[in-house]
């Protein structure tokens, strides 16, 4: 398995150009692209605990930098 995960900075709102029908259906369940914004990214919006802990990381190095 592997995560990837993007930092993106926007001038614009583009949560409009998404819909349900963006997803991509997976033989064991529902993967979906979603942007979230850090403020309000959790580790429990993930399922593997390899995502949630990245994301611990990656919220506590942010915070570092905020």
């Amino acid at each position: 398995m592997i995560g990837v995960y993007y930092i993106v900075h926007l001038k614009n709102d583009i949560s409009h150009l998404y819909r349900k029908s963006d997803r991509v259906v997976d033989t064991n369940g529902e993967e979906e692209f979603k942007w979230k914004k850090i403020e309000a990214l959790s580790p429990a919006d993930f399922t593997f605990p390899v995502d949630q802990k990245a994301v611990e990381v990656f919220l506590s190095l942010f915070d570092q930098e905020g």
